[in-house]
């Protein structure tokens, strides 16, 4: 029988009696250096990813976890119970950074944890990014979901979680059960069109959906490029092309679309695909979003950030009309627009300043009224096919 420095018993018998041995030893690190706990789990959680199969580190974290259940069950009889469950907490940290192979049924338990035993959100999205999402796994995400939410205002303020909340709406979006609402979001199409899927066809689209996440930036970081552009190839250019002119027909009726801030990522990560495939006719699709009317408007920048992305893949004497409508409705408030006006104006000989004075950037600070959009002679330049014509038009009208 060995007794853990948290009282926890362990007979030889026990089938976890190696891992809660090693859990001793990690936890009794800690405790001879409280005020390093964190990093010294770390170190040690890292000499034993050296040794240890997957699958031990697996038992190794289940074990954790159940210790730290049975502390909270036992709090009433034990000493220190909140330092003993912080320094499990803290292996079970690094252990999750370790992307271990743990089940569906492993991850819906560990969910449920308590006092910072569950797995970061992050780890989660990476889980689901790779493997299925079961159904009592969707349950058991959407509790946590639900959990952060009732959280706000009481136990942290909203902008602490928003990231998380946005990863598990994100995350659940892929859940195939859930019951489809085609008139909450346009997103509900991409979900109804890739569910009528079969095959092979399915799992090469499950893994380029799967790519979209919740927390991007404004544009695609360059290890996201190189897996996308894998699973995109795995798409094949036809189905691409015949698939998203299909999702994006919608763009160009006259009825209001509506737009769910989780719809907004799955755009987003869309249009970024559409960027990489550099098909005319997919091209031509998604920039029909620049006459679509969405309700409510307030989850557009993202995606308009995005459809700068696009537009800056084109040729620019092809692209140039465009970014013009893109800067007059939203360069407004997105810097990375004008970067990319700035970006193509010089393309044509047009310097930074002469962009502003023509109103197609913001006034600088110290200036008190200059135009905030473009002239409307500017926006009705059809698409110059040189830099010459463009600066011939410009000159026609005494602008240079």
């Amino acid at each position: 029988m060995i007794i853990g420095p948290d009282a926890f018993l362990c007979v030889p018998g026990d089938p976890r009696f190696a891992s809660h041995s090693r859990l001793n030893e990690l936890l009794r690190e800690q405790a001879a250096d409280p005020t390093h706990a964190h990093p010294i789990a770390g170190a040690a959680v890292k000499r034993l990813a050296k040794t240890l199969s997957k699958q031990e580190l697996v038992d190794l974290a289940l074990t954790a976890f159940d210790r730290a259940v049975w502390i909270g069950e036992h709090a009433h009889e034990l000493a220190h119970t909140d330092a003993w469950r912080g320094r499990l907490a803290n292996i079970l940290y690094h252990l999750y950074g370790l992307r271990l192979p743990f089940s569906a049924a492993d991850v819906c338990r560990l969910i449920g944890g308590r006092n910072g035993t569950a797995p970061p959100v992050g780890c989660l999205v990476e889980y689901g990014a790779a493997r299925d999402l079961t159904p009592d796994l969707c349950v058991a995400l959407r509790q946590l979901r639900d959990r952060y939410q009732a959280g706000v205002g009481r136990d942290h303020p909203h902008a602490a979680v928003q990231t998380q909340v946005q990863l598990l709406d994100m995350l659940l979006w892929h859940d195939e059960t859930h019951a489809l609402d085609l008139a909450a979001c346009w997103s509900e199409r991409v979900r109804h069109g890739f569910r009528s899927m079969t095959g092979e066809r399915k799992s090469r689209w499950r893994a380029l959906l799967r790519h979209i996440r919740g927390d991007a930036g404004s544009k695609p970081p360059k290890p996201w490029v190189k897996d996308a552009e894998r699973r995109l190839a795995a798409v094949e250019t036809e189905d691409f092309r015949a698939t998203i002119a299909d999702w994006f027909a919608c763009f160009r009726e006259p009825q209001p679309l509506r737009l769910s801030v989780v719809g907004s990522h799955v755009l987003k990560g869309l249009l970024w695909y559409c960027a990489l495939a550099r098909d005319p006719a997919v091209t031509d699709a998604a920039l029909a979003l620049l006459d679509t009317t969405w309700k409510p408007k307030r989850n557009l920048d993202k995606v308009m950030v995005a459809l700068s992305v696009l537009i800056d893949s084109m040729p620019v004497e092809e692209a140039w009309a465009r970014l013009l409508r893109l800067q007059q409705a939203w360069g407004a408030s997105q810097g990375r627009i004008e970067r990319l006006l700035i970006k193509m104006g010089a393309a044509f000989g047009l310097s930074e300043e002469q962009l502003r004075q023509q109103g197609l950037l913001k006034p600088e600070p110290a200036e008190a009224t200059a135009k905030s959009r473009p002239t409307e002679w500017l926006v009705a330049v059809a698409m110059p096919q040189s830099a010459e014509e463009l600066l011939a038009a410009l000159r026609r009208r005494g602008s240079l």
